[in-house]
């Protein structure tokens, strides 16, 4: 998920969108947001509109959206249910605002998305065949606690994410005195399925062993806390797209033993920089999960 070009993004407005990302079924109106930020709402209103290219209430309201329509596909949650959790007062607003949104009731998407089989529908077999030396180790459920990320983000397509972010975030912790002895991970906050390519968040990030002060020019999040699914991909950046729709196709096929979550999948990279020109790189893609009794630990 990376290239030569990263959207520019208002770093201290990244605790405002961290928090209506982490938020969706809680009260993200302007005027609860400025209240909590010290801005006017006209401020925050422009702001908010800079980066993302929407008002406010349009922004959150595809972001529930879009994570309801994740839901119902990969979830068996009842329609209301869904509503609920992401913020909507009744079946009947959810199903006239999901309508506008997707063309179709979330009855109907959840019934031509299933039949179309995402994750069958990306794969592509045969991906240790595409270059010498590529591959994808078995996928292994890992519990994992609570991870601190200092992190500056991307808007736009994954195969456009600028590599030197990593950087920029690394040398501005070692400025704040904070270690940076930790590893780069990327955080993808969207299905490229769901969401339009103009609107993908990416978040280039760095482990933190302790809060960032205000104005450090780095936003901030809490990741993990969870079971996730954890498979290793040896290979170049270039082909990452190919590894996600094999393990998208892997978790889909195990859909009786495991859930998988709506929050976004995580990259770890298993190196202290991100060289995008190197062939050989080592990233755990992991996406968070629920395992139901009896789940296989491991599995291919």
């Amino acid at each position: 998920m990376l290239a030569a070009h990263a959207a520019a993004m208002d770093v201290e407005l990244l605790p405002v969108l961290v928090r209506i990302q982490s938020g969706l079924d809680g009260d993200l109106r302007v005027a609860t947001l400025a209240r909590r930020t010290g801005w006017s709402e006209s401020s925050l209103q422009r702001r908010i509109r800079a980066a993302t290219g929407e008002t406010p209430r349009r922004h959150v309201e595809r972001l529930r959206l879009e994570r309801a329509a994740s839901q119902l596909l990969l979830c068996d949650a009842a329609i209301l249910e869904v509503a609920l959790d992401n913020g909507f007062a009744s079946h009947e607003v959810f199903t006239r605002a999901f309508r506008r949104h997707f063309q179709a009731t979330p009855s109907e998407w959840r019934r031509q998305q299933r039949a179309g089989g995402l994750g069958q529908r990306g794969r592509r077999p045969g991906l240790s065949e595409q270059a010498d030396g590529v591959s994808l180790s078995r996928t292994r459920l890992i519990e994992l606690r609570p991870v601190h990320v200092a992190f500056l983000r991307h808007v736009g397509p994954y195969d456009q994410v600028d590599g030197s972010l990593w950087g920029r975030v690394r040398d501005r912790l070692a400025e704040l005195g904070h270690s940076t002895d930790g590893l780069p991970l990327g955080i993808a906050h969207d299905p490229p399925e769901i969401t339009p390519p103009d609107r993908l968040r990416f978040d280039a990030a760095w482990t933190i062993d302790r809060p960032l002060p205000p104005g450090s020019g780095l936003g901030q999040q809490t990741i993990g806390d969870g079971t996730f699914a954890f498979t290793t991909y040896v290979g170049p950046f270039s082909l990452l797209g190919l590894a996600y729709a094999e393990i998208a196709a892997r978790l889909m096929a195990h859909a009786g033993e495991l859930e998988i979550g709506t929050s976004g999948s995580v990259e770890w990279y298993r190196t202290g920089s991100i060289d995008e020109e190197a062939y050989l790189n080592q990233v755990d893609i992991s996406f968070p999960v629920q395992a139901r009794a009896g789940a296989r630990r491991v599995f291919e």
